[in-house]
């Protein structure tokens, strides 16, 4: 959803590939359109249309899938479809597919803006044991999909190639190691309105850069941010100053239930600052592996929070941070 052809060059991995298919002859258009064959309005974002036709880009996948043979109780004298079922014995094939679906999505939505993602996956299982034919359909929802966001999913020839190699150094161990944070981020993502989405952008924040019961987040989280993603004092003071006044607005929303002291702007300004935070972890992360390929999600933060600590400590003792009134407080 929310993509344009450019994506079709997107190496998903896993034997899939993406193709433009034109809706009439999606095979499972009766699922997404009503009792008169109009098209669920979910999808209306969605929609390339060209020539007066309509097409969609469409995540597809063919393979072979090995399953237990069914033990079949032979003294029975009538049997029913359940007696040959296959959904259970496919089950765990499916979580598996939209768990890994489910992190390619995450990763490219830490590439770049746009509003990418999955609203339905649907399974078709054809299972053949001697004489016994059995077809399986399964569907899965994404219950949460934000198809508010009109933000198309676009890349360049030089962004698909940054984009594939992307996904091949993060995919796998570097993802695991910040899955809860990029999920954290994904869920804000999902958000359609501008304070919740907010909250969850903070929350992912916190959940990388601070530690248990942190004191003074505030002004930790701001000066870790700054010296992270900034170089130049000047620069570094001005995100430190960006971040506290956000964390404001996070506050005041969470505690104090005010609204509408976010506009949207500000809100895709956060979700890049979290996307540049996650993506700086992600590349720590693949460093770590390179010299510790057991390192825990725990280590890796330790890690990362130490290291910025120390740039903070730096910044604190050369007066960078500033205040109205004086200097910012010690605190790293």
């Amino acid at each position: 959803m929310c993509c344009d052809e450019s994506v079709a060059h997107i190496n998903i991995g896993n034997n899939y590939c993406i193709k433009r298919i034109k809706v009439d002859d999606l095979p499972f258009k009766k699922d997404i359109v009503d009792g008169k064959g109009n098209l669920s309005t979910d999808y209306y974002g969605s929609r390339l249309i060209e020539n007066g036709s309509t097409y969609f880009m469409c995540l597809t996948k063919e393979e072979d899938v090995q399953i237990e043979e069914h033990q079949i109780d032979i003294t029975k004298r009538i049997f029913t479809d359940e007696d040959f079922a296959i959904d259970k014995d496919v089950e765990p094939y499916k979580d598996s597919e939209n768990s890994y679906l489910n992190e390619v999505f995450n990763l490219l939505r830490l590439f770049k803006d746009g509003n990418i993602g999955l609203r339905d996956v649907f399974f078709t299982f054809r299972h053949q044991s001697g004489i016994m034919k059995n077809t399986s359909r399964q569907h899965v929802r994404q219950q949460t999909r934000n198809v508010i966001d009109d933000r198309k999913f676009e890349l360049t020839e030089e962004e698909t190639r940054e984009c594939n190699a992307f996904l091949n150094s993060f995919l796998g161990k570097p993802y695991e190691l910040l899955k809860k944070s990029i999920e954290e981020f994904s869920w804000g993502k999902e958000q359609v309105d501008i304070e919740t989405g907010f909250e969850q952008y903070t929350t992912a924040l916190e959940m990388t850069l601070l530690t248990h019961n942190q004191q003074g987040k505030k002004e930790c989280l701001s000066k870790r941010i700054a010296v992270m993603l900034k170089s130049s004092p000047s620069d570094i003071d001005g995100m430190y100053h960006k971040i506290k006044h956000f964390y404001r607005y996070r506050s005041e929303s969470l505690h104090e239930g005010v609204e509408g002291n976010i506009s949207l702007e500000e809100l895709h300004e956060m979700e890049d600052i979290v996307r540049s935070v996650l993506r700086w972890c992600l590349d720590k992360a693949t460093i770590n592996l390179l010299s510790n390929s057991s390192i825990s999600a725990e280590e890796l933060k330790t890690g990362i929070i130490d290291e910025l600590k120390q740039k903070v400590a730096i910044e604190n003792t050369a007066n960078t941070f500033t205040q109205t009134g004086g200097t910012a407080n010690g605190s790293a």
